[in-house]
Order: C-alpha cells, then structure tokens, then sequence
C-alpha cells in the first residue's frame, strides 16, 4: 500500500504540471513570464490533484477500505486528461489553448477555463460522502 499511494501521489503531481504546461497555464507556458494568474491556476492545479487523494488515502488508512464514489477522477478524470492530449496533438497545443474566447464579459484563453474546469471538478471529490 505504500508503494502503490506513493507511486500515484508522484504521478499526479507530474501529471499535473503536464498539463498545466500542455494547455498554456503552467509557469513554463508560451511566455515564459511569472504571470500570477496562470501561476494560480498552476498552484491550484496541483492541489486539486493532491487533495483528493491525500483525504481518499487517510480514509482507507482509517476505514480501511477505499470506496470512491461511481463518478471520480481516477477512473473519468483519466478520459478527460486523454482527451485534452488529443486535442493538443490534432490541432497544436499553442494555437489552441492560447485562442481567446469571452465567457459572461470576462475574456480568458481555452487553456484558462480548462485549468479552472479540472480544479473545481475536483471539489466534489473531497466532500465527505
């Protein structure tokens, strides 16, 4: 069990600093410049990453079982990260995930509002069931 949660802790963290950096919002994107919002949204990424499963961890340390529930990031979090890779890969990551677009009179990249998308997709995983 330690091998295998630290191995998965390790590669979530690698995971997702790939795909902050695919999709533009990681600190070494297009610019190469310390802009704070995509370092935020870099930051929060890797928290949204870690914390689900620090907390799914602990309760199978606790309960001894590890129960997710029928939606989770392990399993449908896996197609999201695999399509997004397709995207990249068909139409280029850069001319993508850099394309502007203007939700409710806030103007933000592609890159942007999918960094936010997996970050508050991750909220629901950490309510206690």
């Amino acid at each position: 069990m330690l091998i295998d949660h630290g191995m998965d802790s390790i590669t979530a963290v690698i995971n997702t600093m790939l795909i902050t950096t695919l999709v533009q919002t990681g600190i070494t994107s297009l610019s190469f410049s310390f802009n704070i919002g995509n370092n935020m949204i870099c930051i929060l990424g890797l928290l949204a990453a870690t914390m689900p499963f620090y907390y799914a961890v602990l309760e199978q340390y606790y309960t001894g079982e590890l129960i997710l529930g029928k939606i989770n990031g392990i399993d449908e979090g896996s197609f999201v990260y695999i399509f997004v890779c397709f995207l990249a890969g068909y139409y280029g990551n850069v001319e993508l995930f850099t394309m502007k677009f203007s939700i409710l009179g806030h103007t933000a990249t592609l890159g942007n509002f999918i960094g936010y998308l997996l970050i508050g997709s991750a909220i629901p995983q950490v309510i206690p069931k």
